[in-house]
């Protein structure tokens, strides 16, 4: 069964860099996938991929801080206030993505 890879526009539009990442190993396998400068383009994921987040330097400085529970999620939401979010059915904003003082700077 081969699946269509689609990432989400919003993701892309802040920049965010994704690693193709094995289904079953749940692991990136493409030996320099740590290296921030390599783009892995579509067509460098396997139509069964999942694909992960790359932050930091690789998304121009974006991090994700993940929530992994309800107490810690509250805080998040208290400390960053603005911001996309994402998460899963049963916890909608575990995610957060968050830029430094510089990349909203500008610098």
């Amino acid at each position: 069964m081969s699946r269509t890879i689609v990432f989400d526009p919003f993701a892309v539009a802040l920049g965010i860099s994704f690693v193709p990442i094995d289904r079953k190993s749940k692991k990136a396998y493409h030996p320099d996938w740590t290296n921030p400068d390599k783009l892995f383009p579509i067509d460098n994921f396997k139509p069964d991929d999942n694909h992960g987040a790359r932050w930091g330097v690789a998304s121009g400085g974006l991090m994700d801080i993940d929530c992994d529970t309800v107490f810690a999620s509250r805080v998040c939401e208290h400390v960053i206030r603005k911001g996309p979010r994402c998460g899963r059915p049963s916890n909608r904003a575990s995610h957060y993505t968050f830029a430094p003082p510089a990349r909203r700077r500008g610098n």
